[in-house]
């Protein structure tokens, strides 16, 4: 199956790229979060692939290239798209964007955690994309990373149930840019996250709907995305994160206080 432009653009952006490896949630990642010590030994021969150092770059002392990184984007890509398949019935009957979202949601949570979405799948398998991405904003996952969450459950929600004749037609996105080079990943990247944090709650917690921010400062409600106050206030979100050290840009929660003054447009 060839994966789709929109896809790839997609998990660049919300995971970020990083060329030396870091801590994600009691592993090591590198790249576009590609997650070194959850399969070692399968690491080790991806690594051994690429022609990069697997314990110089686990240890911080070494690096990998861009191109490594595209290379390790394409075995996570691999993976993350047969955990899909496996994941729904009829993978290939379901519309384009719902393929994207499923992969992408594969890709950051990974085969084990993404299998406790049992009523989720249901919904899929019947393909009630309403109620399969209503699953998807209530889960524990959609608290832990709002902004990619409610991204991929846009897409299924808006999905019909023809697929769609066009593979690479370009997502909708917002004002953010598409990758983000040398930061860590947005997101957690695959396999991060335990099932504890990303099973489906029995209730759906979808939070009211947005106020318009305030001059100088803006709490942060229900349903919120760094991205989307800056485009509202007219601001630039990568200083608007810098403006509040926000090691994380996309992980905010509601409550928190967020400085608008003396951020550059």
């Amino acid at each position: 199956m060839k994966l789709s432009d929109a896809l790839v653009k997609s998990i660049k952006k919300h995971e970020g790229k990083r060329l030396k490896s870091y801590d994600d949630v009691g592993h090591r990642s590198v790249g576009y979060g590609y997650n070194m010590t959850s399969n070692p030994s399968q690491a080790k021969k991806d690594f051994a692939k690429v022609g990069a150092d697997y314990e110089a770059v686990k240890s911080g002392k070494g690096s990998i290239t861009n191109e490594q990184a595209e290379a390790l984007l394409k075995f996570s890509l691999s993976t993350a798209e047969k955990d899909a398949r496996n994941f729904v019935d009829n993978f290939d009957k379901h519309p384009q964007e719902v393929q994207d979202a499923l992969i992408e949601m594969s890709y950051q949570l990974g085969g084990p955690t993404l299998r406790t979405f049992k009523n989720t799948k249901k919904a899929f398998d019947k393909g009630d994309y309403e109620k399969a991405a209503e699953g998807m904003l209530s889960s524990k996952w959609a608290k832990q990373t709002p902004g990619r969450v409610k991204s991929l459950a846009n897409k299924v929600e808006s999905a019909t149930n023809e697929p769609s004749p066009v593979l690479d037609m370009p997502e909708p996105e917002e004002d953010t840019p598409q990758e983000v080079p040398d930061m860590a990943g947005f997101d957690t990247p695959s396999d991060a996250f335990s099932p504890i944090l990303s099973m489906e709650p029995d209730a759906r917690d979808m939070g009211p709907t947005v106020p318009e921010a305030t001059t100088n400062e803006y709490t942060v409600q229900k349903g919120d995305t760094l991205s989307k106050i800056a485009q509202r206030e007219g601001l630039d979100w990568k200083e608007l994160a810098k403006m509040n050290n926000l090691d994380n840009p996309d992980l905010i929660m509601p409550g928190q206080k967020i400085k608008l003054g003396g951020a550059g447009v």
